[in-house]
């Protein structure tokens, strides 16, 4: 299953695949959030981006 994740470091959203909690990037600890796979790709642009700043906010 892939599962949405946040990396405050990287400030980036990532998809991975099982429960992983570090980043593939950087090695960070991710918090995996609350929001399906299918919920984030079926999002706009729009509201992906409205989804990343609402992540900036509380991960800052």
């Amino acid at each position: 299953m892939i599962y949405i994740h946040y990396c405050p470091s990287c400030r980036a959203v990532r998809m991975q695949s099982g429960h992983k909690t570090r980043c593939p990037a950087c090695s960070a600890s991710m918090p995996e959030q609350k929001i399906t796979f299918t919920e984030y790709t079926n999002m706009s642009q729009k509201e992906r981006d409205r989804f990343l700043e609402d992540l900036l906010r509380k991960y800052s």
